[in-house]
């Protein structure tokens, strides 16, 4: 099939979505990225929001956001960067609950707030993905 930019966009939502099914085999290799630690912090802040928002049940996509976040806290917790590490813990929370980035409950358990604890997963929301 000859698909150029134009036929693209106008495909149906179904169609596009079975050409990037079928383009998907083609992007074997990882995606690398390097940026400043500035621009993962407000990205991981972005995502942190994202995770808030009750559209976003899919498993999958809830875990790679949480590894992409696990992953900017280590390495800002190998520059002993701790006021970073607290404003990242701080994007889970909201004054009266705490949003778990991992099953996406939201607790209103005061300790659960103060500890950052999610009683569903029974885990730290500190604790980074091994």
């Amino acid at each position: 099939m000859d698909i150029n930019v134009y036929h693209v966009r106008d495909l149906s939502e179904e169609d596009l979505l079975e050409l990037i099914q079928l383009e998907f085999p083609q992007c074997e290799a990882a995606i690398e990225m390097h940026m400043h630690p500035i621009s993962a912090l407000q990205l991981a802040g972005l995502v942190q929001l994202a995770l808030r928002h009750p559209s976003v049940p899919d498993e999958d996509m809830r875990m790679t956001a949480v590894r992409f976040i696990d992953g900017v806290r280590a390495y800002f917790k190998e520059q002993d960067a701790l006021a970073i590490i607290e404003l990242i813990r701080r994007g889970y929370l909201t004054p009266t609950t705490l949003t778990c980035h991992r099953c996406g409950r939201c607790s209103y358990n005061r300790h659960d707030i103060q500890h950052n604890y999610c009683g569903a997963c029974h885990r730290f929301a500190d604790e980074v993905e091994s």
